[in-house]
């Protein structure tokens, strides 16, 4: 059974790294990137398939570059072109929870198909270092779809293109009350509160799945020098952050096993 992840902003710095964690512990990865963007160090990964032993680069082999923008509408409808031809997406609540259960005799959708998307991580982003005065009604906007929109989109889309209620959401977020939301980033901090509120909004609508915010705190990457300041300090590393992505995902999956797996004993 494959188990799909799909990585949004993966050719960022901690998207790379999530997307090498999650291949190495044997899921399947959907990486997302824009239309222009460079993927260098995914396209890497991918020359590494080629070079490495059978036994390191069977798990490059089941990473696939998607392109495109997640906070519009047509990635989406795109990729649910892409889930059904690639036989991922569940056509009932039933079929999706005997994925998870790995039981021992699949259905025939499921021997027609090839796994089940489980979960989605957020890495998309912008760093615009602008105090208020300075910010444009056009820079929060642009904050706001760098941060919020993709998630969303996910939130909107995936539940029903999945057929999986059980996913799990993953935004990579950043406490706004930080230092980020006290020296002239307000597109910045504005942004990360309504990722906040849209995490929170989604807990209580989507009562089956996991979503989760995680603040991971400062690390080297691009971000920083895209946005054209230094890191001020380094609390953690992209591996590290990769680590505690990969963690929320196997809990959500190991709880979701459990539950189906009591629900389903006998009763004495």
């Amino acid at each position: 059974m494959s188990l799909f992840v799909l990585v949004l902003g993966a050719n960022g710095t901690l998207g790379v790294a999530v997307t090498c964690k999650l291949l190495l512990e044997g899921f399947s990865v959907h990486a997302q990137v824009r239309d222009r963007a460079d993927t260098g160090s995914l396209d890497a990964l991918l020359e590494d398939a080629e070079r490495a032993p059978a036994s390191t680069a069977s798990c490059y082999k089941r990473l696939r570059i998607i392109r495109g923008d997640p906070s519009a509408d047509q990635f989406w409808l795109t990729y649910e072109r892409l889930l059904g031809e690639l036989g991922i997406a569940c056509s009932s609540l039933d079929e999706a929870e005997a994925w998870y259960a790995g039981t021992s005799r699949p259905s025939p959708a499921q021997q027609r198909g090839k796994g089940i998307l489980i979960a989605v991580v957020t890495c998309t982003g912008a760093l615009a270092c602008r105090s208020v005065g300075e910010t444009t009604p056009q820079d929060i906007l642009d904050a706001i779809s760098a941060h919020v929109l993709p998630m969303q989109q996910s939130l909107r889309y995936l539940p029903t293109l999945s057929g999986n209620r059980y996913c799990c959401y993953v935004a990579v977020g950043s406490d706004p009350l930080s230092w980020e939301g006290t020296v002239d980033c307000c597109p910045y901090c504005v942004a990360k509160f309504a990722l906040r509120g849209l995490v929170d909004c989604a807990r209580h609508d989507l009562p089956h799945a996991h979503v989760e915010e995680i603040y991971p705190g400062n690390f080297l990457s691009g971000l920083w020098e895209k946005g054209g300041i230094d890191c001020p300090f380094v609390e953690t590393t992209a591996e590290q952050v990769a680590e505690d992505i990969f963690n929320v995902v196997d809990t959500h999956l190991t709880r979701i096993r459990t539950k189906l797996t009591l629900s389903s004993a006998p009763k004495v």
